[in-house]
């Protein structure tokens, strides 16, 4: 299967949390359709921009 041909999901991000146990960051999103929550682990610099981002605050240009 080629990528062109996977279908794409929408998700909503339901928000970014810190685990306390491992320090690890992890954005939580959701795909209402399927009623499912899929948490994934991201780096220090994708939260900062994401929660800025719910935050409605413009994020600097690399």
């Amino acid at each position: 299967m080629r990528p062109d041909d996977v279908p794409m999901v929408p998700v909503e991000i339901l928000g970014v949390r810190q685990q306390q146990r491992d320090q690890e960051i992890v954005v939580l999103l959701l795909d209402s359709a399927a009623d499912l929550a899929i948490p994934i682990v991201i780096g220090a610099r994708e939260a900062s921009a994401i929660a800025m981002a719910q935050a409605g605050l413009a994020t600097p240009a690399p």
